[in-house]
């Protein structure tokens, strides 16, 4: 039953297939020893929840990778999260993709092989950006432009897929939507239904030829919803990501942006976005976050998009979108050597390869810092603590990083050849001062060990309510808890919001963030470290007959007893915070329906209503004794540490 109800939720007005991803994008490598017959897919789907594990996708002896996480991205509007992978498939390839068992997904690749008229090499497919789910309202026109990009510097356009062709299943595109072709940009003219709608677009890439030289889906979904608000009244973007087409990330080092909305007619809800693997977002405030992405070793593509956009209650900000080029630095020279101890890095870098290279203009982070250099080596001994030696922790290992570069005054433009060589040190363990010891990462199940997660829905204490011929319920206590086997564990309730729908596509915020919104009648009742309890009073004008509860939820850990766990309202999370707790990945709690109305049998009667309580671990449905009431009993839906 629950699974069912999941599933029709994203089955409005029979205008999306049962189970199907809420937006796809796959970019694409050719692979040289191939001869480009074969390409590397790198695909992001954006899946309904509950979060479809990644299982079989990889079959033996399959060059194929699960980018499996923790903290898969997600958003609660409309429901949602982020799966991503990549596997080697024929450059021609067409398929339908089970997730789970909740999720579909089709996939189109045309990428020859073919050599590019201009580079002589392989194409290179375009790459396009997958926004956050789309939103529109009725009546409101709204544009929607794709961030692309190709590294061959072709043209690239968009057209709407082609069932007929192969190119997508069930595809057929939406008249309230237009498309301008030659800038991949969508027109919703606002004259559909409130619904949730599947846009399949193919990206193409033209050279000197008039003829493509590949082409691939990618998925978009919009939820339109009903307008209760002016046509121009989205949250506005206050930051500099339009400024911001390109960055160059070099190895082991950070890409760091700070984003900010404004709303006039609504709180924003949450700032949801899409990214490669391991992107990273902190909020400093309900408005505003700061997005992090680390370059590691990875195999993923050159090209990589960040796209975010803010949500309000029933209104959606433009998204933005940046592109990381993990451009390939220059290789180090023969018989360089970088020697890494617990407090510092040791370069020695052979001259005799950078005859072309001005050696005096060679400076670290910190410029102050020495170089030793003489006829045949460069030398530098870089301390972890100084030198502008940044430090990275990526959750597995802590990587300290400088850079050795040519510097010139600003003023002076040259043609001579500039030197950008990247340092880094990593280390899998934290060597502590002092006697010698070992402080490293624990993984959450060895601190916490299996987290369970209940949402308990309680009557108050017994109530009379008056004659009449049904007694609608106005108050409820929502108990919140999780236990695990740390015994200093400490419950973090950061959000929860209610709606009369199951997909959420229209809510009222409980909590945000941590605090109790100001415009609902609730209080906290009972606190204990596992177990949040709070009395909400029901909207007195809601004519709401059944209602649905969504929270998120963390588990922290302090590490030493004078430390504590923040307090997410009106706190911001420090270094200190962040150094000194450990947090489990955020659970999601979604509750089945609620009733409200419990119906009166025969003549109309003085009423008492006991308390009634549903949990997650106690599935069975209360008795119709109980002043005829039922309902339904609760559904968690985990995201669990290791997804598969």
């Amino acid at each position: 039953m629950t699974i069912l109800l999941q599933v029709l939720t994203l089955f409005l007005l029979g205008l999306s297939c049962e189970a199907t991803s809420l937006g796809m994008s796959v970019s694409v490598v050719p692979l040289e020893e191939s001869e480009g017959s074969m390409v590397r897919a790198h695909f992001t789907v954006i899946a309904p929840l509950p979060c479809p594990s990644l299982s079989g996708l990889c079959a033996d002896a399959e060059e194929c990778f699960l980018h499996i996480t923790s903290t898969p991205t997600s958003g609660m509007i409309p429901g949602w999260c982020v799966r991503q992978w990549y596997k080697v498939v024929p450059s021609q390839y067409s398929k339908t993709i089970t997730l789970g068992s909740n999720t579909e997904v089709f996939a189109f690749i045309n990428a020859g092989p073919r050599i590019h008229e201009i580079t002589g090499n392989f194409n290179q497919p375009p790459f396009v950006a997958l926004p956050p789910p789309l939103r529109g309202r009725e009546n409101c026109p709204q544009h929607f432009t794709l961030s692309v990009r190709d590294l061959d510097r072709d043209t690239v356009r968009c057209r709407f897929a082609d069932g007929d062709q192969g190119e997508c299943v069930d595809c057929a595109p939406h008249l309230f939507i237009e498309l301008d072709g030659d800038n991949c940009a969508l027109t919703f003219n606002g004259n559909a239904s409130a619904g949730q709608y599947l846009i399949y677009l193919i990206a193409e890439d033209l050279s000197v030829s008039p003829e493509p030289l590949s082409a691939v889906l990618v998925q978009l979904s919009l939820t339109v919803e009903a307008s209760s608000t002016r046509c121009s009244e989205e949250p506005l973007a206050n930051d500099n990501l339009e400024h911001i087409s390109v960055q160059k990330i070099l190895p082991f080092t950070e890409a760091t942006f700070e984003v900010s909305y404004l709303s006039m007619t609504e709180n924003i809800q949450e700032i949801v976005l899409v990214g490669p693997p391991e992107v990273r977002i902190s909020s400093s405030s309900s408005s505003a976050a700061t997005i992090s992405w680390i370059r590691t070793l990875n195999m993923l593509p050159r090209l990589l998009s960040i796209c975010v956009a803010a949500n309000t209650e029933s209104l959606q900000s433009e998204f933005r979108c940046v592109w990381l080029d993990q451009d390939t630095p220059m290789s180090p020279p023969p018989g360089t050597e970088l020697l890494c101890n617990n407090t510092e890095m040791t370069l020695v870098l052979p001259v005799t390869s950078l005859s072309s290279i001005n050696l005096s203009q060679l400076q670290l982070n910190d410029p102050d810092c020495p170089i030793t250099v003489n006829d045949t080596h460069i030398t530098a001994e870089i301390p972890f603590d100084g030198c502008g030696t940044e430090t990275l922790n990526t959750n597995s290992e802590l990587i300290f990083t400088n850079t050795l570069r040519s510097a010139l005054p600003t003023t002076v433009i040259v043609r001579e050849q500039l030197l950008v060589f990247p340092l880094a040190c990593r280390l899998p363990q934290v060597l502590a001062t002092g006697p010698p010891y070992n402080v490293s990462l624990p993984s959450e199940l060895e601190v916490f060990g299996e987290v369970e997660v209940r949402i308990i829905i309680t009557l108050p204490e017994p109530a009379t309510r008056l004659q009449r011929q049904t007694a609608m319920i106005d108050t409820l206590d929502v108990t919140v808890s999780a236990d695990s086997l740390a015994q200093n564990a400490q419950l973090v309730v950061s959000n929860c919001i209610m709606s009369e729908t199951a997909d959420f596509a229209q809510f009222i915020p409980v909590i945000e963030r941590g605090c109790l919104d100001a415009s609902m009648a609730i209080e906290v009742i009972s606190t204990t470290s596992n177990s949040i309890t709070y009395r909400i009073e029901l909207p007195s004008n809601s004519e709401a007959q059944s209602l649905f509860f969504r929270c998120s939820l963390n588990l922290c850990v302090p590490l030493s007893d004078s430390a504590s766990c923040p307090s997410l309202c009106n706190a911001t999370l420090n270094e200190t915070m962040l150094v000194t707790t450990l947090f489990t990945r955020v659970f999601i709690v979604t509750t089945d329906r609620i009733d409200l109305v419990v119906p009166i049998p025969g003549q109309v009667v003085n009423i008492t209503i006991p308390p009634i309580n549903i949990t997650a671990h106690a599935p069975e449905r209360a008795s119709a004794l109980a002043a005829g009431m039922i309902l339904a009993t609760i559904s968690v839906i985990l995201q669990h540490f290791l997804l598969y």
